[in-house]
């Protein structure tokens, strides 16, 4: 189906005098494990749209004080007026909930900390106070839509328990990665976004990976299909596990002298969600992000040439080791988890035991 902008005639949150040019205020979010990352991110926002309004949205202890020196606003967690935002809307994939209430501006675009931004987006997007959410389409070939769907966002029978009304099936084909998006401040409920969490910490099957993705394609597309809001689809998000690296390395390259070459029409967020683009992973086109990585010590701290690079892997490195420890306290967590008798963990750990040996099950356990 077409995603024709829809009007609805109670809406209060649309302004009585329209303008054609709101205010775009870019968020990145990071935490202490892909800081180093954003710090490419703010650089290339910085290098392609100099003027732009950014806000980094920071959970845990990182040290931004350079970003705020070059005039970046930095939110914390303790910087949100909301306590139950505080205690449930921080963590992987939910930190960046908290900006669509409570970021400085009337439009949010929001950034995942893997990603970089490549061209002049804000003019080719060209935001509008016509605009509720600009939502970016990059799916390939879908095949079976539930399939789909269960495997990447939510689970299609546990989300009739949530959203009985939701009819999932006509919007599985604009269904979107969240790495980035454009959303009007407010335009989702608060009380809605309780429910789902409450429901997403019960049964953490319900939302695939345990982040927003899922949750947050609900919100948009309850939201549509009750006329609340309208959404424009467009083409600004380069997924690249959806590429080969050959095909990146042509259509985002560098000229001669090292500095980057963007196509007009092609201008996009390069989004990097599985092989982080470390500066010696061949298993991903890292140059993008190396090079705004580099631009950021060189504004910053001044630091140019084999000092740079250096500091670059010392840096891969500690994500490294991060890492490691992130996985160590999540398996210890599913384990007490399982030890204190944790409904949803016993539901997540049964649902895969009955996905893996009984695929053709009915979905009983689902309805406890």
């Amino acid at each position: 189906m077409s995603l024709s902008p829809l009007r609805n005639a109670n809406a209060t949150s649309k302004p009585t005098a329209l303008t054609t040019t709101p205010t775009v205020g870019v968020v990145v979010v990071a935490s202490p494990f892909d800081w180093l990352f954003a710090k490419g991110t703010l650089a290339s926002i910085r290098y392609f749209n100099p003027a732009a309004e950014i806000c980094l949205l920071l959970d845990g202890d990182v040290d931004a004080s350079s970003a705020e020196r070059l005039g970046i606003r930095v939110i914390r967690k303790g910087d949100i007026p909301d306590p139950w935002m505080q205690a449930h809307s921080f963590g992987w994939g939910l930190t960046k909930m908290n900006a669509i209430w409570h970021a400085p501006y009337p439009f949010v675009m929001h950034l995942d900390a893997d990603t970089v931004w490549w061209g002049d987006l804000l003019s080719r997007l060209r935001v509008t106070e016509e605009d509720d959410v600009i939502w970016s389409v990059t799916h390939g070939e879908i095949g079976d839509h539930r399939q789909y769907v269960d495997t990447w966002f939510f689970n299609p029978e546990l989300v009739v328990k949530v959203a009985p009304n939701f009819r999932w099936q006509e919007y599985v084909t604009r269904f979107s990665c969240t790495g980035t998006y454009v959303i009007r401040s407010g335009i989702l409920e608060t009380d809605r976004y309780r429910e789902l969490i409450a429901a997403k910490e019960s049964a953490p099957r319900l939302f695939q990976f345990g982040g927003e993705m899922g949750l947050l394609n609900l919100m948009v597309f309850e939201g549509y299909q009750d006329r609340k809001l309208q959404i424009r689809s467009a083409d600004f998000q380069a997924i690249f596990p959806n590429h080969a690296i050959e095909e990146l390395q042509g259509r985002f390259r560098f000229d001669e002298q090292g500095l980057p070459i963007v196509v007009p029409g092609d201008e996009q967020v390069l989004h990097m969600p599985d092989n982080k683009p470390l500066v010696d992973n061949l298993k991903c086109y890292s140059q993008p992000m190396t090079f705004f990585r580099l631009k950021y010590l060189e504004e910053t701290e001044g630091i140019t040439g084999a000092a740079a690079m250096e500091r670059l892997r010392n840096e891969d490195a500690e994500y490294a080791t991060l890492r490691k420890q992130f996985l160590a306290r999540e398996k210890r967590g599913k384990i007490l988890r399982l030890a204190r008798g944790h409904r949803g963990e016993w539901s997540r750990l049964l649902g895969r035991f009955f996905d893996r040996f009984l695929p053709a099950r009915e979905d009983s356990y689902a309805q406890a």
